[in-house]
């Protein structure tokens, strides 16, 4: 049926579409109206929106369900912002797409908005996605929220009018389109969460949570004489919990100027303490004086937390101007405080820029500017409206001005003293109102994710920040030439990949598709491959129709998508795109990593002052609980082949230490057995654990072979399916099948694309996971546990109580049943099943590296000269890796401090502080290096013997009958080399303290070679090999005589009597192990998050960190 618009009769080109209003007024209540962007199809079919039985109105009352209302019985009307449209393309009539038509249109359908919205009278709108928020935004009557921020209409119940009839009205995204469009739906339906929150306050006219929205009644104190600084450091030491903020001359981490500090210790005080700023009048030797004191403070303290907005800045910050390698505090950041409720919200963002955009925002709200400055959830700004506070938007010196702060004069530029006061009075508001509400949400131990587990990221974030790593940079200028052999690799990987008869096949099936041969003229003077990596259509024959590989991600328009989500999802698995994964991120790596880290060397001051290169991290925008790391982004360097080596040679350790590189062992599978109590799964992990406790003991050949095959965990599992009488007969490929289904089976692969990927037949693979169901039962259960678990609570939570929150499952039902939404409830399954596991791998990763910070900083606290330096740095990590910088005379310390950190440490810390049992402990592979590009493993295995021992030194070679043994390949086929023989030798042990010695001898003198390094090799080695330095494991491998070297460093001599391992000092109470962690401050972050109503109680509550008043 069509309408001529009432506006426009004249005009043929504009219908109308009738949809009807579902209202029925009753008296004493609120009424609410819905203001709906977008009609879906099925409305049409109805000629109602929000009809009963529609996918529409289905997700519409899930949504207002899960905010304790619904459709049928809440007092609601709903209107449609696309009730004129220009006719149907197929009219006719022309120019029905013109701009002027368009937005005759636009004008009309707000007109038909504001229209019913007058004659029907709400009390409440909600205006659900961006045309709604467009056709309304005119309507806001609240000055400050009104001018130049449309976005914050987003979420914020406000006064509204049309004509003589008020209202209060609220900006929401629209749940259908979250649900089902868009370019991620997989990814923002997760987001009917805060749909729901948005739609519950709107209704009920107001926030439910909400801080002071005026803070001028609160003290304000300007530090500005030694005496006043001497009363707040001892406030400092005496409070519990602090809100501190820095306002910096730029924003670099080690080449800055901290111009000010603020800090809160209640929502009624705050002190602003002018530092290097132009307006401060300290004498040189003042200034001196409150630097030390400051890095003293935040060196070492007892408090309970430290308050920040965005710490990920304030924490290399601090560290470099106060010259401290350790902060002592956990942090309490207001971005992780959101995270941890929920930490979708940051996929909001396009929302907001898409409502900023079609408001005409201020240039300042532009997402794409550098500093992002108001745009998105994750603001102080954005924070501050959304707990209620206005303020920001009415002082004088706003948000905006922030970046001049040091060239502005701090008491005569109006209300700058009061801004930097409200920078931290305002973080004591929000921490207040993020317990309570997580308290009131019944999320089990918020507080120790938000304050604990976040807070070991923030920390080590501020950590890498400030150390960052060495560049070679004389090296990075030759892999950045022309010639460099980097492109020969990329061109070598290409060549690999187009040589497989997979691509060989998928560019015949193109050729003949379009009729096209090899004979051509193209082909016959060229040696050009037709097939275009770059090309969808071509990958879609290659992996689709070839391979027959179904991906798990679609592109926006709905075809299959070959990016990430399809690499992650087969890598693993499949040698073909495992292949075209690296030449893509090769060609990305070309482009976009190594062109911008010499631009960083050359510009970036940090780097210019020192020559080390810093990330820049965060956690906001990773939903897993894995990190990003950006300009540059350090995490895509590959991890194995002859392009990994290239560009890790780049990154070098300084003279005076070697690199210590450190990986979880088989991390995600070990985990998966901790996660579902898997006895058998435990069980083969341990035994490898059991086979290099039994070779740190007493190192045997018999150990290492034993260690190869039984300690290999996929070998172990053949055995346990049946599939192998033992460990030692497994193939490769049945391990290899193995595997890959262990793996598919977290990631929640189907088996058909598990056999595609595989290159088995399906019944193989089907038997495969039968006998993984029956022989590792709690496993296996717990994956389908696991998946009714988020179906019934939305969400599903690691060992260590991090959420991964799945609010898309609140349309269980519609997404199971709608075929069209069934990749979405896939996606969503498979998250339930290994956002637990892989969340958890990465917060164990921080959590251990900040407990081998914290036991290194109480080795050496009362040395002064590690004060500015630990001897051992971490430098960057990349998922459940870690970068470490150890000096020379830390190496065998640093060693025994790492493996109790990221192990038997760890599963402490977690137990004491987060509950978490383990029922097989963890482990870590070692490596050591000169620089990243040539470590050397340090584990159980075997290397040729040399005549001096050393790592490259002359081979023993091995004879039998008076004759050298020529080497034979795996098909039992002798082994040349440029046409002469190539012999074995005989083997020595690796892993053992001889391995470890030549490991470190090899390095010392890779950095002479390499690096040009001037090093006396013999004087290093013997400040390294110190008997009172060294793990308790290797002096006894020593002093049983199987240290070769034992009499040169006087290991011989060495009186063993009183010498205790790092676990045995903690055991014994040498090293406060609770104290390093923290715990009593842990615990009362989980007692605030338990009784709100007790926040005023923290004093009393720990009588040990009680403050004297003020």
């Amino acid at each position: 049926m069509q309408y001529i618009s009432a506006k426009s009769a004249s005009n043929p080109l504009s219908t109308f579409r009738d949809i009807r209003l579902p209202y029925s007024a009753r008296d004493g209540e609120r009424r609410v109206a819905f203001v709906i962007s977008r009609t879906f199809a099925e409305s049409y079919a109805y000629k109602k929106l929000l009809a009963y039985g529609t996918t529409e109105y289905g997700i519409y009352d899930a949504v207002l369900k899960n905010a304790s209302f619904s459709l049928e019985k809440l007092n609601m009307f709903a209107i449609p912002c696309d009730a004129f449209a220009p006719a149907d393309s197929t009219s006719a009539l022309s120019g029905a797409d013109s701009p002027e038509l368009l937005l005759e249109v636009d004008n009309d359908n707000r007109e038909y908005v504001l229209s019913k919205l007058y004659k029907y009278k709400p009390d409440v709108v909600v205006a659900f996605g961006v045309t709604a928020c467009k056709f309304l935004n005119g309507t806001r009557t609240d000055d400050v929220l009104v001018t130049q921020h449309p976005q914050f209409m987003v979420g914020i119940p406000q006064p509204a009018k049309i004509k003589d009839h008020e209202f209060t009205l609220t900006g929401c995204p629209c749940p259908v389109e979250f649900a089902t469009g868009g370019k991620k739906p997989e990814r923002t339906i997760n987001l009917l969460g805060q749909v729901s929150r948005i739609v519950r306050a709107a209704i009920n006219g107001e926030l439910e949570y909400k801080i002071r929205n005026n803070f001028s009644d609160a003290r304000i104190i300007v530090v500005d004489t030694i005496a006043k600084f001497d009363k707040l450091l001892k406030l400092l030491y005496k409070k519990p919990i602090w809100g501190f903020d820095t306002e910096a001359r730029s924003l670099a981490r080690i080449s800055n100027s901290l111009q000010i500090l603020q800090c809160a210790d209640s929502q009624d005080r705050a002190f602003v303490l002018p530092i290097k700023h132009k307006s401060a009048n300290w004498t040189p030797d003042e200034l001196a004086y409150i630097l030390e004191k400051l890095g003293d403070y935040f060196y070492d303290n007892e408090n309970i937390l430290h308050l920040y907005h965005n710490a990920s800045f304030d924490l290399p910050l601090l560290r470099a101007e106060l010259g401290i390698a350790h902060y002592c505090a956990d942090v309490w950041d207001t971005m992780a405080g959101e995270f941890a409720f929920d930490e979708n919200l940051s996929v909001m963002n396009d929302f907001y820029k898409a409502v900023n955009k079609a408001c005409g925002g201020h240039p300042d709200d532009d997402p794409d500017s550098e500093e992002k400055k108001s745009i998105g959830h994750h603001t102080l700004l954005a924070q501050c409206l959304m707990y209620g506070n206005t303020e920001y938007l009415t002082g004088s010196f706003g948000k905006e001005s922030r970046v001049n702060i040091h060239a502005l004069d701090l008491y005569e530029t109006p209300d700058l003293i009061r801004y930097c006061a409200l920078d931290v009075l305002v973080l004591m508001g929000i921490f207040e109102q993020q317990i309570m509400r997580a308290h009131d949400a019944n999320i089990r131990r918020y507080s120790s994710v938000a304050g604990g587990i976040i807070s070991d990221q923030l920390n080590t974030f501020g950590t890498m920040q400030r150390n960052g790593t060495l560049m070679d940079v004389e090296y990075l200028w030759r892999v950045n030439a022309p010639n460099s052999k980097i492109y020969a690799l990329i061109d070598q990987l290409e060549r690999d990949l187009r040589a497989t008869p997979e691509v060989k096949r998928a560019e015949e099936m193109l050729l003949d598709r379009e009729g096209k041969s090899r004979t051509n003229k193209l082909f016959s003077t060229q040696m050009v491959s037709y097939f275009d990596f770059g090309k969808s259509d071509h990958l879609k024959t290659l992996f689709y129709d070839v391979m027959e590989l179904e991906s798990p991600t679609k592109t926006e328009s709905g075809s299959e998508s070959y990016s990430k989500g399809f690499k992650e999802f087969f890598s693993k698995v499949n040698k073909i795109v495992a292949q075209f994964d690296d030449l893509g991120k090769a060609q990305k790596l070309k482009a976009g990593f190594l062109a911008p880290l010499l631009e960083i060397a050359n510009r970036n001051p940090d780097t210019v002052l020192d020559g080390r290169v810093r990330a820049w991290y965060q956690f906001i925008s990773v939903l897993t609980g894995r990190i990003a790391a950006t300009k540059p982004n350090t995490q895509q360097i590959p991890s194995r082949g002859a392009l990994a080596k290239v560009v890790k040679r780049i990154f070098i350790a300084p003279k005076g230490s070697l690199f210590l590189k450190v990986d979880f062992s088989a991390h995600e599978l070990r985990l998966w057995a901790v996660t579902s109590k898997c006895p058998d799964l435990s069980a083969a992990f341990q035994k490898g654990l059991d086979i290099i406790s039994a070779f740190r003991k007493k190192p045997d050949p018999s150990l290492v072979k034993r260690f190869t095959i039984e300690g290999d965990i996929h070998r172990v599992n053949t055995v346990t399916f049946g599939m192998a009488k033992s460990p030692e007969l497994v193939t490769d490929d049945i391990r290899g099948a193995v595997k890959g289904i262990a793996f598919g089976a977290v990631y929640g692969r189907s088996m058909k694309s598990l056999a595609a990927a595989l290159k088995m037949p399906l019944e193989d693979v089907e038997n495969i996971f039968k006998l993984f169901f029956s022989k590792l039962k709690n496993a296996a259960q717990w994956l389908l546990d696991i998946e009714k678990y988020a179906q019934s609570k939305q969400f599903v939570a690691s060992g260590l109580n991090r959420r991964r929150n799945l609010f898309g499952l609140m349309l269980y039902r519609t997404l199971k049943e709608n075929k069209s939404l069934r990749g979405v409830f896939n996606a969503l399954s498979r998250r339930s099943r290994n956002s637990p596991i892989q969340g958890l791998g990465s917060d164990l990763g921080f959590s251990g590296a900040r407990l081998i910070e914290k036991l290194v900083w109480w080795e050496t606290k009362d040395n002064k000269r590690y004060r500015k330096n630990l001897p051992l740095l971490n430098c960057n990590m990349v998922h459940d890796s870690s970068e470490m910088e150890a000096k020379y005379a830390f190496i065998l310390p640093a060693i025994e401090i790492i493996e109790y950190g990221l192990t038997l440490g760890n599963q402490r810390k977690a137990k004491e502080l987060h509950g978490m049992d383990f029922s097989v402990d963890l482990a870590i592979e070692m490596e050591i290096g000169p620089n990243l590009a040539m470590t050397q493993k340090w584990a159980p295995g075997f290397r040729d013997k040399t005549e001096d021992g050393s790592i490259d030194g002359k081979p023993v070679l091995k004879v039998v009958d008076g004759k050298p043994v020529q080497k034979k390949d795996k098909k039992g086929e002798l082994v040349y080399k440029d046409g002469k023989p190539v012999y074995e030798a005989e083997q020595d042990l690796c892993g053992d303290f001889n391995h470890l010695h030549a490991i470190i001898e090899w390095c010392l003198k890779t950095q002479i070679s390499e690096h040009n390094y001037d090093i006396d090799v013999d004087a290093v080695m013997r400040k390294i090999f110190v008997p009172s330095k060294t793990p308790k494991f290797l002096l006894e491998q020593a002093k049983s005589g199987m240290f070769r070297y034992a009499e040169r460093y006087g290991y011989d001599t060495y009186d063993m009597t009183g010498h205790q391992s790092l676990e045995e000092r903690i055991a014994c109470g040498e090293i406060p192990f609770e104290k390093l962690i923290r715990k009593e401050q842990q615990h009362a972050i989980r007692y605030l998050g338990g009784k709100p109503d007790s926040l005023p109680g923290f004093s009393s509550y720990f009588p040990n960190l009680a403050a004297e008043p003020a």
